[in-house]
């Protein structure tokens, strides 16, 4: 809810953490461009996953001025086709939509062996 103060408190009083809540805290430090906090609970994990990488690299992306575009978005797709990452297709499927890529060729040649690969 755009509340960064409260997110790290509750984060700092869970009993018990998981790549979730890692995950969650580390958008969190990105959406508000606090990129270097955000490496230090990415540092800091036990353990990652796809979403938590994805979320390291658009946030440093951001750091650095740069956006994803269609290329960015088929890899992304590529990887997670074959990772067999369900999860983290369909926030890449969401953020397609959201930012009007449905209809790019790159994208969607690459969303069609991510839907094919998942099978």
């Amino acid at each position: 809810m755009g509340e960064i103060h409260e997110a790290i408190a509750f984060f700092n009083a869970l009993p018990m953490r998981n790549i979730m809540s890692h995950n969650i805290l580390i958008n969190g430090h990105v959406q508000h461009g606090d990129l270097e906090s955000a490496i230090n609970v990415f540092d800091e994990m036990p353990e990652r996953n796809v979403a938590t990488w994805n979320a390291m690299i658009s946030g440093e992306m951001h750091g650095l001025g740069f956006l994803p575009d269609e290329f960015t978005l088929g890899s992304v797709l590529r990887g997670c086709a074959g990772l067999r990452a369900s999860y983290a297709g369909k926030q890449v499927h969401a953020y397609v939509l959201k930012y009007g890529y449905e209809f790019n060729l790159v994208v969607g040649s690459s969303f069609g062996s991510y839907v094919y690969e998942k099978q």
